[in-house]
């Protein structure tokens, strides 16, 4: 070996152990040209390249050489949002004209985002919220009315607000808060009450009250069962009602100066059912006691036929039987009555005073229906008449309110009237405001 090729080697090999780093290739390139390798020249080679072959070499850079390790990449930490945190809820008390009441939903972020409230709307009423949970529930009109009715449950004296609160990461909570609902009610008005006179015998006043309700509500009526002087009957749906005097309160109201003891008061009521309600003062008369006639009971001497229909009659034969009449008589039952005959025919003319109850008056002429009249009580004079100057009759029946038209009599009808075997009635027992009293038969 050339003795210049081997320092050349040597110190190639120094120089790679020296700097640390690889020697990864060395030669010479040179072009083929046949011709000998030039003397004192570099490494000698017996093959030859191709003229563009080249051989290329990568030289280590300078510096210590130093060991590397793999590094470990570890994920970002993954964090999970929380949802906000409601603290507290506020609600006042309802406003008493509109019902309105007013509330705070207090809540916070765990992560200190904003946040958003909402509130749900129920039938009874209407909630707004704001962005800062301030809230203000109305009731409907109608709710505020239910919640009034007398006895009305939780379940219509209160309702639910459902309040959420959402974060921006979508997290939310939610509180249900009951609120109440303030009651409302419009109180019913009394209108035109109306108020009888006194039934001439029982001194029984008959009325009826009236009244109005805004909302429209049912209404009841009522009244006290009794006062000092009388007794009280109310129908509390219709207000129809009646007033009884006593007997005491009556004589009372009979006797000369007893202006003050004619009357009566007592306070009627008339209530909605949802807490409203409103008075008023009844005032009624007092019938004084009558002093009636000691009324007087005759034979059945005569009957009136009519179809099937038989109608025993009492004859009034004298001037002063005929002008008592039925004076002071309980009613007369389906099949009684008073007969009075004239002869010859002429006109008569009959009147009610001192008969306490109402009659048909049957005014005849051979037998032939010519006039009906319904007769109703006089007990204080003047007193109507009934009859008539251009129609002369031969008889009268006197018959019970009513009955005339349910047997068909009307003028133009004909009737049958025949004579019998006098029998004698059993008068009943007259009730009068001093008691009853029983009153002897005459046949």
């Amino acid at each position: 070996m050339d003795v210049g090729l081997r320092a050349g080697l040597s110190l190639g090999v120094f120089a790679a152990a020296a700097t640390g780093l690889a020697v990864l290739g060395a030669g010479v390139a040179a072009a083929s040209t046949g011709d000998s390798p030039a003397a004192g020249g570099g490494v000698a080679s017996s093959a030859t390249a191709p003229a563009d072959r080249r051989v290329a070499t990568k030289q280590a850079l300078p510096g210590p050489r130093r060991e590397t390790t793999p590094s470990t990449v570890r994920p970002a930490a993954v964090t999970t949002n929380q949802a906000p945190v409601i603290s507290g809820v506020s609600v006042r008390t309802p406003n008493t004209s509109t019902g309105a009441v007013s509330g705070t939903v207090t809540a916070s972020d765990p992560e200190r985002t904003a946040l958003t409230y909402a509130a749900t709307t129920s039938p009874a009423g209407r909630v707004t919220i704001t962005g800062a949970g301030a809230f203000t529930y109305t009731p409907t009109a109608a709710a505020r009315h239910a919640a009034a009715r007398i006895g009305a449950g939780p379940a219509v004296t209160s309702d639910t607000v459902a309040v959420t609160v959402t974060d921006s990461g979508g997290a939310s909570a939610r509180s249900d808060v009951t609120v109440p609902i303030s009651p409302r009610n419009t109180a019913p008005r009394f209108g035109r009450n109306t108020v009888g006179v006194p039934e001439p015998v029982s001194g029984v006043v008959s009325g009826r009250l009236s009244a109005t309700d805004a909302d429209r509500d049912p209404l009841s009526f009522s009244a006290p069962a009794s006062t000092a002087r009388g007794t009280i009957t109310i129908d509390a749906l219709t207000g129809a009602f009646t007033y009884t005097p006593t007997a005491d309160a009556r004589n009372t109201a009979a006797q000369t100066g007893a202006a003050a003891d004619k009357a009566d008061t007592f306070t009627v009521t008339v209530a909605d059912g949802y807490g409203g309600q409103a008075t008023a003062a009844i005032k009624v008369a007092i019938s004084p006691a009558l002093r009636l006639p000691e009324p007087q009971y005759l034979p059945v001497t005569a009957q009136l036929r009519v179809g099937a229909e038989v109608i025993g009659l009492e004859v009034a034969v004298t001037r002063e039987q005929q002008w008592r009449g039925l004076m002071g008589r309980p009613p007369l039952g389906p099949n009684q009555g008073m007969l009075f005959t004239y002869s010859p025919a002429s006109p008569q003319f009959f009147w009610m005073w001192q008969t306490p109850h109402p009659i048909d008056m049957v005014f005849l002429l051979g037998g032939e229906v010519k006039t009906v009249y319904a007769a109703t009580p006089c007990l204080a004079q003047p007193c109507q008449f009934y009859g008539s100057l251009l129609q002369p009759v031969d008889a009268v029946i006197e018959l019970g309110s009513g009955r005339a038209a349910q047997l068909g009599l009307k003028p133009g009808v004909r009737v049958t009237i025949t004579s019998i075997v006098p029998t004698s009635i059993v008068p009943p027992s007259v009730v009068s405001p001093s008691g009853p009293a029983t009153v002897p038969v005459s046949v």
